[in-house]
């Protein structure tokens, strides 16, 4: 059996996103979400029922991280 820490993470669009009362993983309404998302800059949601996305923490974490990499490498002309 795979105990509670090893058992993937997800966060719905209400937790990725934040809102007029709520902070989210990242400063970004919806609508913008949904934008990047279809122009390929965030990683497309994992799509459990026709109402329901999520995305996996780690997927996230991994998009975070080549942001920063993407970043750094600009910030320092390209040489890492």
């Amino acid at each position: 059996m795979v105990s509670a820490e090893q058992q993937p993470k997800f966060l719905t669009e209400r937790e990725v996103c934040s809102g007029p009362d709520r902070r989210g993983r990242y400063p970004i309404a919806r609508t913008a979400l949904r934008r990047e998302v279809a122009a390929g800059r965030f990683p497309a949601p994992i799509k459990l029922s026709p109402g329901r996305i999520v995305w996996s923490v780690a997927m996230l974490d991994e998009h975070d991280a080549r942001l920063i990499s993407e970043a750094r490498a600009q910030s320092s002309g390209g040489v890492e």
